[in-house]
């Protein structure tokens, strides 16, 4: 049976819960389903939800251009997407200290850069990894044999994602 993470009692319905969400400037709001606490009306929704929310955050911010002059949300688009500044510095081929002082504002955020990581994110949206694992093969090619074969256009040699 499921308790309240607050108070503890067992008493919880299904409903709609709120959720805010500030980034730099901007507050985003939405509804997501949850449960709710009948005792102390705390509430609680899946982890899922929110990542998926965030995600969400994310593609709004750089479809509409906002990320361009945001570090907050270019650290926000890193963050949803559970990724480590290294691990972002690594696949964009900078340095570790350069994402520091894009997401810190210290210097202007590469507008490539930029865009590669909203692509992420949109992937990310759609359960793909395309941008990645492209970004993955330009740092740590695979070599190909002197003929690969590809059906109808597509490409069918296994270990190249």
């Amino acid at each position: 049976m499921k308790r309240c993470p607050s108070c503890g009692k067992s008493d919880l319905r299904s409903g709609t819960v709120p959720h805010h969400l500030t980034v730099g400037e901007h507050r985003f709001s939405g509804r997501m389903q949850g449960e709710i606490c009948n005792a102390c009306n705390n509430s609680v929704v899946g982890v899922n939800d929110l990542v998926m929310f965030e995600l969400g955050v994310g593609e709004l911010l750089i479809r509409s251009g906002q990320a361009s002059s945001s570090p907050e949300a270019f650290r926000f688009m890193r963050k949803s997407l559970g990724m480590r500044a290294v691990e972002l510095a690594d696949l964009l081929g900078v340095t570790l200290e350069t994402v520091s002082m894009w997401e810190n504002g210290k210097l202007p955020i590469e507008t490539r850069s930029l865009a590669l990581l909203g692509c992420m994110v949109i992937d990310a949206i759609t359960e793909r990894k395309i941008t990645i694992n492209l970004l993955r093969a330009t740092r740590s090619p695979t070599k190909l044999t002197k003929t690969t074969l590809l059906l109808d256009g597509v490409n069918v040699w296994p270990d190249v994602p």
